[in-house]
């Protein structure tokens, strides 16, 4: 459940315009204090989820990544058809663009 707490999270995140301020304010100085602040956000907003569940959301995602950065054709399904839905993908690029923004990038593991 915690994995899939993630899921909604990232989706809230897409469609709730207050929730990616107070991302963007998290004011975190490293991406561990930003999973520290999203693990927070989740409880607050009554998604539990624990900073390895997001950690194993993203290995899960990127895992077969091409060394080129390109998605592979099972990557490809799963975001065409539906199983990754756009918004939790969206959800996910705007918590990575606050880090970027505060200076550090996501660790993917």
């Amino acid at each position: 459940m915690p994995v899939e707490n993630v899921l909604l999270f990232l989706q809230k995140v897409n469609d709730d315009e207050q929730l990616q301020q107070k991302i963007s304010n998290l004011g975190a100085d490293s991406w561990e204090n930003m999973l520290i602040g999203l693990t927070r956000l989740g409880a607050e907003e009554g998604l539990p989820f624990s900073a390895d569940d997001f950690v194993r959301f993203q290995q899960e995602l990127f895992a077969s990544f091409n060394p080129n950065g390109e998605l592979n054709d099972e990557q490809l399904e799963l975001v065409a058809g539906g199983t990754i839905p756009r918004e939790i993908l969206h959800g996910y690029a705007l918590i990575s663009q606050a880090a970027t923004r505060a200076g550090f990038a996501p660790s993917f593991g």
